[in-house]
């Protein structure tokens, strides 16, 4: 029974060890990123930075809550939505509709126009940017929130 408990805490430790290395990585990977930097930047320069950043929006009569993982304000003037992902896989167009509501909501509470929000998925895993930018621009994010 005794040993049976040392095994489990051997275990357990090293699982920790195992877990605690794997986010050093991701953490470092994603801070020499270029997203990471231009946080950096933001933050040096005083500007609009929030990590797990809540909000609510109306859309077509419907309240949609969400919480944005990271936005800045980036050298524009404009802001830059980071949505972090640990997938196993890397799959952007699942997340081109969330990202597109972030770029709405982002949008109405800064005041600016859309096009001045950049969206970005960030793998951790593999240290990998994707500006969906583009992609959450075509989507009507009204049709979306009707259908559901």
């Amino acid at each position: 029974w005794v040993a049976s408990i040392w095994l489990w805490f051997e275990i357990s430790e090293k699982k920790i060890k195992e877990v605690h290395d794997a986010c050093v990585k991701m953490y470092e990977g994603f801070k020499e990123s270029l997203t990471g930097k231009k946080v950096s930047d933001a933050v040096n320069n005083k500007k609009f930075v929030r990590s797990e950043y809540s909000f609510k929006s109306m859309i077509s009569g419907k309240i949609i809550n969400g919480q944005i993982d990271l936005v800045f304000q980036n050298e524009n003037d404009g802001f830059t939505v980071v949505d972090y992902k640990t997938n196993r896989e890397i799959k952007p167009e699942l997340y081109y509709i969330q990202l597109a509501c972030y770029r709405q909501a982002v949008a109405k509470m800064m005041g600016v126009d859309e096009e001045k929000i950049t969206c970005v998925l960030y793998y951790l895993r593999y240290d990998k940017e994707v500006d969906v930018t583009a992609e959450c621009s075509k989507i009507n994010i009204e049709e979306c929130v009707n259908k559901l």
